[in-house]
């Protein structure tokens, strides 16, 4: 059970109580346990989630980035993206 403050949001209320247990997630997603397939707005009041169980799942964010190596440059052939 969380208390909750008024007009907070899920992703507010989630992160104090990662804090709380010492659950470091820069980024996660919330489940309802009746509806696994389908991730919680974390926008949206947390009020929604009266008497509700929630699965939260950390995210792993990554960022895909294309470096040029030296040979590559000179080489007319090398598809640039």
């Amino acid at each position: 059970m969380v208390h909750t403050k008024k007009d907070e949001t899920i992703r507010a209320m989630v992160g104090r109580l990662l804090d709380k247990r010492g659950l470091k997630y820069t980024s996660f997603d919330v489940f309802k346990i009746d509806q696994p397939e389908k991730p919680l707005d974390l926008s949206a009041n947390c009020s929604i989630l009266a008497y509700t169980e929630v699965r939260i799942e950390p995210r792993v964010l990554f960022r895909l980035v294309s470096f040029k190596s030296p040979a590559a440059v000179q080489d007319s052939r090398f598809i640039h993206f």
